[in-house]
């Protein structure tokens, strides 16, 4: 226990050192979503790493391993807790009581249940003689724990339409930054009474070891606790903790089917509207095959009631989503045509040229895309109709000295800029090494070839080149002056969210220099 008690400071400044930093991102700063989940990935391999070392060296009794793994946890919970209310001291508070629920339910739990996880890991690596051994072992079936957690967030990920995660060590992962909503939080609950049944479990166990036989209450208790958790996740589709395809299916009711377009929709939705959507699609998956010059081959788009119901059953409720991999899109109703299943389905064609298992542009064989191409191409593929083209809107932003330099648009450093301003440039760009090179060549550049050998030329010249197309283009009189039409919102942004009022709010333009 010595042993034990020195482990303690070392992992409580680890893990203060870690969350204070973090805490200084403003994005991080107070009790919140954000907060929440960096809490999340934090906490619990932390406190997973110090008991399982403790166990290991100090060998205790499987109830007695279990209490020190949860006042670990807690203690460390609520190291966490403390460090994220001091950073809200220092910025201010927003939805206090809804952030502290959310940490409560999200990382304190996930830092008991890794105290628990830790426990088992130090029991199990404890007989082993050689010390270096013995902690090498604890450690990594530690922090095996939370990475197999994770993965098997991937995986869902991957298999299925799931954006949204819920995890027994991290809480709740929404999908997307932008959709921080837990929509009540009942899901959340239910999701913790499973991590609860699941304790109570290994506390029967470890009753269990002592008496070295299944009898009395030590029975009850581990094999209804047992019944319990297997019963919640069993019921995690009704429950909203996942979805599988065919309960997505199962519960949005209704199917269409195209030539090359299969609609799955909720039957709240009148038949008619449905089929309008098909063939919006069959028409839209058209008009992007050819811009690509592929082939048109199947795509199936699942299409929600509103935002709330696609929050619940898949994630990312103002943002659409397209897999290419899977071939599929998310997206809610909307008009005719529909404003943004051109730009999404343009993702799932462009697939085709893609790379790795995302199928999508960028380094490392597409396991780090480039967004600024991935954005672009589906830009330039399915332009909204709006007052101006994103060439025109180009030329407008270069007369302004605003337009960004290409070099930080196809690269990670297309995320620091407006989101209107770099899918309109993208868009534009990518546009324009369709119409100078041809689709073949705009494919090659997808597909991983560097762009200076498809093109034969820098990205100096390159840029050179397309600011002297751009102001050979002609702009409508009073572009440049403020109040100009502005471009919406990207299709695969936020959208706008709505005023108190109930109306969305106005969109940026792309040269604004406010972030969108």
């Amino acid at each position: 226990m010595q042993r034990w008690r020195a482990l303690g400071p070392v992992s409580s400044l680890l893990l203060l050192l870690s969350l204070g930093a973090v805490g200084f991102a403003p994005l991080f700063a107070g009790p919140g979503y954000e907060s929440a989940l960096a809490a999340g990935l934090l906490v619990p391999p932390i406190t997973a790493a110090a008991v399982a070392l403790a166990c290991a060296r100090a060998r205790p009794e499987p109830l007695q391993a279990l209490a020190l793994g949860a006042s670990r946890g807690a203690w460390l919970g609520a190291l966490a807790l403390a460090t994220i209310l001091l950073h809200g001291l220092r910025v201010g508070f927003c939805s206090l009581r809804e952030g502290l629920a959310l940490f409560c339910l999200g990382p304190f739990a996930g830092a008991l249940v890794a105290g628990g996880w830790g426990a088992l890991a130090g029991s199990l690596a404890g007989p082993l003689r050689t010390p270096w051994r013995r902690d090498a072992f604890a450690l990594l079936l530690a922090l095996l724990g939370p990475a197999s957690s994770a993965l098997l967030s991937g995986f869902r990920f991957y298999t299925s339409p799931l954006v949204f995660a819920f995890d027994p060590f991290v809480g709740f992962f929404s999908g997307t930054l932008y959709d921080t909503v837990i929509d009540g939080a009942d899901r959340l609950t239910s999701y913790r009474l499973g991590t609860l049944a699941s304790w109570a479990a290994a506390v029967g166990l470890a009753l269990h070891f002592p008496a070295r036989r299944w009898l009395g209450w030590r029975s009850a208790i581990t094999l209804g606790a047992l019944a319990s958790s297997a019963w919640i996740t069993w019921n995690g589709p009704a429950l909203g903790h996942y979805q599988t395809s065919s309960s997505l299916r199962e519960t949005l009711g209704g199917s269409l089917r195209g030539p090359f377009c299969e609609v799955v929709y909720p039957l709240t939705l009148k038949r008619e509207e449905a089929t309008l959507f098909l063939r919006d699609c069959e028409q839209q998956l058209a008009s992007v095959s050819s811009f690509l010059e592929l082939e048109r081959r199947p795509v199936t788009a699942y299409l929600f009631a509103d935002a709330g119901q696609k929050r619940r059953l898949m994630g990312a409720a103002e943002t659409y989503i397209a897999k290419p991999w899977r071939r599929e899109v998310y997206l809610q109703a909307s008009g005719y045509p529909h404003p943004v299943l051109g730009h999404e389905l343009a993702h799932v064609v462009a697939g085709q040229a893609g790379r790795g298992p995302f199928r999508v542009a960028g380094m490392f064989g597409g396991w780090l895309p480039d967004p600024g191409l991935v954005e672009g191409l589906a830009v330039a593929a399915s332009p909204e109709d709006d007052e101006l083209s994103p060439e025109q809107w180009s030329r407008a932003m270069l007369e302004l000295k605003l337009l960004p330099r290409l070099s930080s648009l196809f690269s990670i450093g297309f995320y620091g800029h407006s989101s209107g301003r770099a899918y309109t440039v993208a868009g534009a760009f990518v546009g324009w090494i369709r119409q100078r090179h041809g689709a073949a060549a705009l494919l090659r550049w997808y597909g991983g070839a560097p762009l200076p050998a498809v093109a034969g030329r820098g990205w100096a010249a390159l840029e050179e080149e397309f600011h002297a197309h751009l102001r050979s283009l002609p702009l409508p009189e009073g572009s440049l002056a403020v109040g100009a039409p502005t471009r919406s919102m990207p299709a695969s942004a936020t959208l706008p969210r709505p005023s108190a009022a109930g109306t969305s709010k106005a969109p940026c333009g792309p040269w604004t220099r406010s972030t969108c």
